[in-house]
């Protein structure tokens, strides 16, 4: 790949660098904004620079979620969206296919979920399966 003058104009505006709080972010996806509207314009070395720049937007964002959520333990993530959705304890021990009691223990924080009843959550509400785990909690089988 040949690196042109305009790479060089985008490396001058926002060197690739790691995102390194929410200001440095705004920056980095300024950029990217402004690249959209030059699509079908840019470059192949253009190109590579904002899907570098697309990677670290992601790996800040990614980073700064994550540490925001693991505050929250996996019986804090349903009940929420339980309460989002109105969705029932006998509604959520079908989708899982569990006995209610064992969802509302873990709605409790007593008991984990096992794999599956994680990933059919997952798969539900669109998240991770990590993020249903029982976290900083003693939990018994």
């Amino acid at each position: 790949m040949k690196i042109d003058k305009n790479y060089l104009k985008w490396i001058a505006e926002f060197p690739i660098v790691p995102i390194e709080n929410w200001a440095h972010h705004k920056k980095a996806v300024n950029v990217i904004l402004k690249m959209n509207e030059l699509d079908g314009e840019l470059t192949p070395s253009e190109i590579a620079y904002g899907k570098a720049l697309g990677v670290m937007i992601s790996t800040f964002e990614t980073s700064q979620l994550k540490s925001k959520f693991e505050k929250f333990s996996g019986n804090d993530v349903l009940n929420f969206l339980m309460d989002q959705h109105s969705l029932s304890q006998s509604q959520i021990a079908e989708l899982v296919d569990m006995p209610r009691q064992n969802v509302n223990s873990f709605l409790k924080g007593n008991r984990g979920l096992p794999r599956a009843a994680r990933e059919k959550l997952a798969e539900r509400f669109k998240l991770k399966p990590e993020l249903f785990e029982l976290r900083n909690k003693k939990v018994t089988a």
